[in-house]
C-alpha cells in the first residue's frame, strides 16, 4: 500500500513541502531493521570486550596465585577481622585457589570455618546438576555419591563425619551443625531447587550470615530465592524436569522441579558494590584474594525483593533486559509461569 510522504523541493529530505507517492511503512521497517542491527552488534562487541578483559584479569590471577601461600592463622586472622556477628548459621561460597595457595587444601578452610563459627551450624552448596545429558539420559543423584560441582572445599566438606546432605538432584547443599536436620530435610519434594519451602528460603528465617570464600557474588545463590519470591518472570524454564535420585534401599524415584533458565544472564558479580555501598557487605583482604561477608541474609533478601519490586529485571544483566522484554512480551507462557503452573 502506497503513502504520502513529505519531501523537500531541492534535496529530496522530509518537509513539509511537496507531496510524492512512497511506502512508508517499508521505509520505517528498513530503518528498524537499521536500529536493530546496530544495536545487536554493539551488545556483541561490548560482550565480547567484557569476555577479553576478564580472561585476561583471570590469567594473570592464576600467575600470582602460584607465588601466595596461606595457611590456618592466616585465614582465622581474616575471619577475625570481621568482628562479632550473631548468626546462627553460616553458608559458604568458595573457591579454594582463588586466594593463594592454601597449605592442606580444603581441610583447612574447614577447619578455619568450624573454629570461627564454634558450635554454630557451617552450610555450603554441594550442587550435582544431574540434569539429562544431550541424549536425554538423567543420572540418578546419590547424596552419598555424587560429586558437588561447585568447588574442591565443597565436595570436600559433604563427605566429612556428621554432615548431612540434602538430596536434591540438582541444588543440594550440606551441613552440619544443630540446625543441619532442620534446614535440609525434604529438599527433593520442593518445586523449586531454590525457592518456597526449600533449604534455601529456610537459611534465611533462621537468621543466616553468607560467607563467600574468595568466591565472587555471581555464585550467589540466595539472589535466585529472592528472584522466587519477587515471582521474576524470567526465572525458570517453561517446562519442569523429572529427574531421579537414589533411595536408602538402591531404588531410585523420580523427582519434578524446575530448572533456572541460564539463556538469561545476571548481573549478581556485580552487586558486591550495591551491598556494601547500603552496609550490607563487609569485605577483607586474603591473600590475592578477598573474603566478602554478609551479617544477614535476611535483610540481603528483603532488599533485594524490594528492588525487583520496583525494578523487575534490576538481577538482569543490562545487555540481556531487552530480550527478556520481548520474550515475556511474545510468550504468555512466561508471564503467567510463576503463578499457575508453580501454582501460586
Amino acid at each position: 500500500m502506497h503513502r504520502l510522504l513529505f519531501v523537500s523541493a531541492h534535496y529530496g529530505e522530509p518537509s513539509p513541502g511537496r507531496l510524492i507517492h512512497g511506502d512508508q511503512q517499508c521505509l520505517l521497517r528498513g530503518e528498524h531493521i537499521k536500529m536493530t542491527i546496530a544495536r545487536r552488534v554493539s551488545e556483541a562487541f561490548s560482550w565480547r570486550y567484557h569476555y577479553a578483559t576478564e580472561k585476561l584479569v583471570h590469567q594473570s590471577r592464576r600467575v600470582r596465585r602460584r607465588v601466595v601461600f596461606l595457611d590456618l592463622h592466616d585465614i582465622l586472622t581474616a575471619l577475625g577481622s570481621f568482628g562479632p556477628s550473631g548468626f546462627k548459621i553460616l553458608f559458604v561460597h568458595s573457591s579454594l585457589s582463588a586466594c593463594g595457595t592454601i597449605q592442606g587444601g580444603p581441610q583447612t578452610v574447614v577447619t578455619a570455618l568450624s573454629k570461627w563459627t564454634g558450635e554454630r551450624t557451617v552450610a555450603m552448596p554441594t550442587h550435582a546438576y544431574c540434569y539429562p545429558d544431550e541424549n536425554g539420559n538423567v543420572p540418578v543423584y546419590r547424596d552419598d555419591e555424587s560429586v558437588s560441582l561447585v568447588g574442591a572445599i565443597t565436595d570436600h566438606f559433604w563427605r566429612q563425619p556428621d554432615v548431612i546432605r540434602s538430596k536434591h538432584p540438582t541444588h543440594s547443599i550440606a551441613s552440619a551443625g544443630p540446625e543441619s536436620q532442620a534446614i535440609c530435610e525434604g529438599h527433593e519434594f520442593c518445586e523449586t531447587p531454590f525457592g518456597a519451602g526449600t533449604p534455601y528460603e529456610r537459611m534465611i528465617e533462621k537468621g543466616t550470615g553468607v560467607l563467600m570464600f574468595g568466591a565472587k557474588m555471581d555464585s550467589y545463590t540466595l539472589f535466585h530465592t529472592a528472584e522466587d519470591a519477587a515471582r521474576a518472570t524470567y526465572l525458570y524454564e517453561s517446562q519442569p524436569y523429572d529427574l531421579l535420585v537414589a533411595n536408602p534401599d538402591g531404588t531410585t524415584r523420580s523427582v519434578r522441579t524446575w530448572r533456572q533458565d541460564n539463556r538469561v544472564r545476571r548481573r549478581f558479580g556485580e552487586m558486591d558494590e550495591w551491598l556494601e555501598q547500603r552496609g550490607l557487605l563487609k569485605r577483607r583482604k586474603l591473600g590475592c584474594g578477598e573474603l566478602l561477608f554478609i551479617p544477614s541474609a535476611q535483610d540481603v533478601h528483603e532488599a533485594v525483593i524490594e528492588k525487583i519490586s520496583k525494578c523487575p529485571l534490576f538481577l538482569v544483566a543490562p545487555l540481556f533486559r531487552s530480550q527478556v522484554e520481548r520474550a515475556v512480551q511474545s510468550d504468555s507462557r512466561i508471564a503467567d509461569h510463576n503463578q499457575t503452573q508453580i501454582g501460586r
